[in-house]
């Protein structure tokens, strides 16, 4: 068993998988996933990004960022995200640049165009290795 800290949260998991590098990052892993398309993920503990909502996405949006983001990394998404309202989020990174991404909205969340908001950027689920939570706003 692996214990892990999201977001300060701990978070004990069981790590199935192949270890194939450690990094700075995290544990890098090789996994087999049951839907056939092999994943490699990083494990990591991300520190919660505070940004300003900028818009929101519309629901064909939505499915075509997820769409992209499985095919591009062979990762799925968790299930409990897929219907989820997402935001366009921009913050600004330590190098100074302004950096724009997606972010879910939790369900019974309600967050307006200029708000400042935190969120933990997207990461494995520590219940299913082959799925990954996307980019979720702190309720």
């Amino acid at each position: 068993m692996k214990r892990l800290i999201w977001a300060g949260l701990a978070a004990c998991i069981v790590v199935v998988g192949v270890a194939s590098a450690q990094t700075a990052s995290g544990l890098n892993l090789s996994i087999n996933c049951p839907s056939g398309r092999p994943g490699s993920i990083v494990v990591t503990a991300p520190p919660a990004i505070y940004a300003e909502v900028m818009g929101f996405v519309s629901k064909p949006q939505a499915q075509q960022l997820m769409s992209n983001k499985e095919a591009s990394t062979g990762e799925v998404i968790d299930p409990a995200y897929t219907n989820n309202q997402r935001v366009v989020v921009q913050w600004r990174a330590a190098s100074g640049a302004y950096l724009r991404s997606y972010a879910i909205v939790p369900i019974g969340t309600t967050v307006h165009v200029g708000e400042e908001i935190s969120f933990v950027p997207s990461h494995a689920d520590p219940d299913n290795l082959c799925q990954y939570i996307p980019n979720l706003i702190h309720p």
